[in-house]
């Protein structure tokens, strides 16, 4: 910790130790090591992250108790931390509810400190602790050394401590929660909807099973992350339910998307404009109303509903060929597929089952309509992507190493 004067030189001095443990760890060879020494390797840099966010809660308990965060220019010390500290809000806050309590959570910080408990896991006792009795920190203390539950079944097992102490307290927390549900929609600046939120348990269990019901268990080779297939699983869970039909009606109109593709260009109702690949992947879908436009003054030529999907007895002869998406490698049944035109419709291909194949509707369909990606058929049978120029260049996979030589 930093003690009284000569601070800026404390901080130079503590940057330089940073710098020497950082670079004392990156010249490990780790392809020497066996696999008790990988272990004992992680075990020591987990314990001395644990050790630094100790010391972080100590330093922003001080921080507070200064009101430190007034005088560089923030409302609240988590307001700072998002800012400066690139967390986000709630580990902001749980940050700082872990250093308010360090007096009153002596035992769990000496838990950390020699290594029976992580960080985490205190994080989440100093949490269910505010309003409980002191017996239940040695409940939750124990539950986390001894029976190494994680920081999900801590709160689990706080919330019985809480209904067992006060059952009718319970009442009143699931009211409280009730009150602070919250969606809220907004735009990125590239054009993205941001969601933020929080539900209720009984009602976020709802959304979870949903989304975990249409996820299933990912496919072999499936490469998206589990964020992203939490997205998708949204996506499809409103897909099903606009394409259901039994949504309220708005002003009049069954619930869909409203495309108008005008002669220099297309774009959809309430969003702005979409590339010509996003018209044709939408226009594949039947929750989709296209306003056909032929010139930028706006004279409507054809207003109406351009169905131009696979019936399902087509979709069904297809199957018969192509029982998921045909790109090699691809083992996504038909049933979670868009069908392509092998002709572009907007090209006067026709909806024929000779000449339509089922493409994965998360990865392979928007590579195709939208990404650039070439759909080729190979001699011996199937089809292969051929990706535009420069997309085999993968920047994530590379990493730039620089020297630190400051906070």
């Amino acid at each position: 910790m930093l003690n009284g004067g000569g601070g800026i030189t404390v901080l130079a001095d503590l940057v330089e130790s940073r710098n020497h443990l950082l670079e004392a760890l990156h010249a490990v060879d780790r392809e020497r090591l066996s696999a008790a020494q990988l272990g004992e390797l992680l075990k020591l840099t987990r314990s001395t992250i644990n050790l630094l966010q100790l010391e972080e809660a100590s330093t922003l308990a001080a921080f507070e108790g200064k009101q430190a965060f007034i005088e560089l220019g923030q409302h609240s010390a988590v307001d700072w931390l998002r800012v400066n500290t690139h967390v986000s809000a709630a580990s902001a806050d749980s940050q700082l509810t872990l250093a308010r309590q360090l007096i009153e959570l002596e035992p769990t910080v000496e838990a950390v400190e020699e290594g029976r408990i992580g960080f985490e896991q205190a994080l989440a006792i100093a949490r269910q602790v505010q309003d409980l009795p002191e017996e239940a920190q040695a409940e939750l203390l124990e539950a986390a050394a001894s029976q190494a539950k994680d920081p999900g079944e801590l709160r689990r097992l706080g919330e019985q401590i809480r209904h067992r102490e006060d059952p009718e307290g319970g009442d009143r927390r699931a009211y409280r929660q009730h009150q602070k549900r919250r969606l809220r929609l907004f735009e990125h600046l590239d054009g993205m909807l941001g969601l933020e939120g929080a539900l209720p348990a009984p009602e976020g269990m709802k959304l979870r099973t949903c989304l975990e019901s249409l996820i299933g268990i990912p496919a072999k080779g499936d490469e998206r992350s589990q964020e992203q297939r939490q997205a998708d699983a949204l996506v499809e869970l409103c897909s099903r339910s606009i394409g259901w039909g039994g949504l309220p009606r708005q002003a009049g109109r069954v619930p869909q998307l409203t495309v108008i593709i005008r002669e220099d260009g297309a774009e959809m109702e309430g969003m702005g404009a979409i590339s010509p690949g996003t018209v044709a992947r939408l226009c594949g879908e039947d929750h989709v109303e296209r306003k056909q436009v032929v010139n930028g003054k706006g004279v409507t030529l054809n207003f109406g509903r351009a169905r131009r999907l696979f019936s399902p007895a087509q979709r069904q002869e297809i199957s018969t060929r192509h029982p998921g998406c045909v790109v090699e490698g691809c083992t996504v049944p038909i049933r979670d597929c868009e069908i392509h035109h092998e002709e572009a419709w907007e090209r006067k291909g026709d909806t024929d089952v000779k000449k339509g194949m089922p493409l994965c509707r998360r990865k392979h369909h928007p590579q195709v309509t939208e990404g650039g990606y070439l759909l080729v058929e190979k001699a011996g049978g199937g089809y292969r992507l051929i990706a535009p120029p420069g997309v085999e260049f993968r920047p994530d996979r590379w990493r730039r190493r620089t020297h630190r030589s400051g906070p």
